[in-house]
């Protein structure tokens, strides 16, 4: 039933010896022949959980020698005939953590792109903001200039007429002494 699993399987008994390998978990640990204890086995990895295989678990490791990337699931002790005994199911996930890496990466890179242009974007609103508050201050002195020239309009009518009126005198002033000297 081993030989014909999909995936790597070793029974890990109390006492550290390995029984019941089949020849994909010696493949995935690259070895030539499966180890016997699991002293043998911690050897190979870059590490081991706490607890493995006693307690049902799960977890990752690198294997030393080959640079595979396995994926361990325990079932945690079970009592097969008078021993307990753990099963080992172990999984090559190399190809799985070159993605994952890629995607880590990838994503990353969005995170990079996407901050950017948050601060793009907030710059852009600073600076509309920055020439939205010059457009009212423009106006406000446009108005104010518009008021001064309406002032200056009202004054130089006023003088025309002061002055029209000087000049009416004037002439007025003129005819009535040419008149006296008649």
């Amino acid at each position: 039933v081993a030989e014909q699993a999909s995936g790597g399987i070793l029974q890990i008994n109390q006492d550290g010896s390995i029984s019941v390998p089949n020849m994909l978990a010696q493949r995935h640990l690259v070895v030539q022949t499966h180890p016997q204890q699991m002293e043998e086995m911690t050897g190979l990895l870059d590490n081991i959980e706490s607890g493995f295989p006693s307690s049902e678990s799960k977890f990752e490791a690198n294997v030393l020698a080959g640079g595979r990337r396995l994926l361990f699931m325990s079932s945690g002790w079970g009592i097969a005939s008078s021993e307990r005994s753990a099963i080992v199911s172990i999984v090559d996930i190399s190809e799985m953590a070159s993605l994952r890496s890629k995607v880590e990466e990838k994503s990353n890179h969005l995170g990079a792109i996407i901050n950017q242009t948050r601060e793009s974007v907030a710059a852009i609103a600073r600076n509309t903001a920055n020439l939205s508050g010059g457009a009212a201050n423009l106006s406000k002195h446009t108005e104010a200039q518009m008021a001064n020239l309406q002032s200056m309009s009202t004054a130089v009518r006023q003088l025309a007429d002061v002055v029209k009126q000087h000049s009416n005198n004037a002439a007025l002033a003129s005819k009535l002494s040419n008149d006296a000297t008649l």
